[in-house]
């Protein structure tokens, strides 16, 4: 089944967008790649569908699969990293790194965790996570630093990472500041936290996980210095709603009611 795609995004000089829900599949989230002098590093790798078009996007770039040195995944679930396990297929000597604290989910298919099984339908091809990321860590590829920023919430091992390309400092926020529900690892008080952490980094550009959930605006925006950041603390503190959505989604993907027009069954 063919799907409408999007061309790979300039985010700036050497850092692109090249796959998403309109960029590769349906079941992606968004998957940024930063190009450095000595090689490229993605930044989470999307679902197990996708692969192609996602391929295909980088070596529109000039980058070869195996020209990616490493893998940072910001968080253990399904439209994140479910697609690591082919990366390394395809790349053997790729390194894929996830946080300490969400890097077991992975390795074992976690399938609630993951939320390959209950939100997707489908199983977590697992894969062998090669470097255990912590908070504070600064991990060199590519001929780039990548600072990694601990930011739980959304799951436990949710991370935010921040590099500097040509002078601008960019932070890939993965979901981060997203509410989720307690199936899935969320924490609402730390979520909360991480907002607060997140707003006190500073960023030239802030590249999120998604871009239709409805904290991404104002959260990305806000850490940019664009708008108060009582704007972006006010609506991520408005959660009864947002755990009433994230109940009905599981409630419907869970009956496998709304997934051939939401999600799709394409392999």
């Amino acid at each position: 089944m063919e799907y409408p795609t999007l061309k790979p995004y300039k985010v700036c000089e050497n850092v692109y967008a090249v796959g998403g829900v309109r960029r590769s599949h349906p079941r992606d989230s968004a998957v940024y790649v930063v190009i450095g002098p000595e090689g490229a590093v993605l930044i989470d790798c999307g679902s197990p569908y996708g692969f192609e078009r996602r391929e295909k996007n980088l070596r529109g770039l000039g980058v070869e699969i195996t020209d990616i040195e490493l893998m940072i995944g910001t968080h253990c679930h399904y439209d994140h990293v479910g697609g690591g396990a082919e990366l390394k297929r395809r790349n053997p000597a790729v390194k894929i790194a996830v946080h300490e604290l969400d890097a077991p989910a992975c390795e074992s298919g976690d399938a609630d965790l993951t939320c390959a099984g209950w939100m997707f339908r489908d199983e977590f091809p697992a894969f062998e996570v090669d470097i255990l990321l912590g908070d504070g860590e600064i991990i060199e590829a590519a001929g780039l630093e990548f600072e990694i920023i601990h930011a739980p919430g959304h799951t436990e091992g949710s991370v935010a990472v921040s590099t500097v390309v040509r002078g601008k400092k960019i932070i890939f926020t993965g979901d981060c500041y997203v509410p989720s529900c307690e199936r899935a690892g969320y924490d609402y008080d730390k979520l909360i936290e991480t907002v607060e952490k997140l707003l006190g980094l500073g960023a030239d550009i802030v590249c999120p996980g998604h871009l239709g959930h409805l904290v991404t605006f104002p959260v990305t925006q806000a850490m940019k210095g664009k708008i108060p950041p009582e704007i972006a603390r006010a609506v991520c503190r408005f959660e009864p709603p947002a755990k009433i959505v994230s109940g009905i989604a599981s409630f419907f993907y869970e009956f496998n009611v709304i997934e051939q027009a939401l999600i799709h069954r394409a392999r």
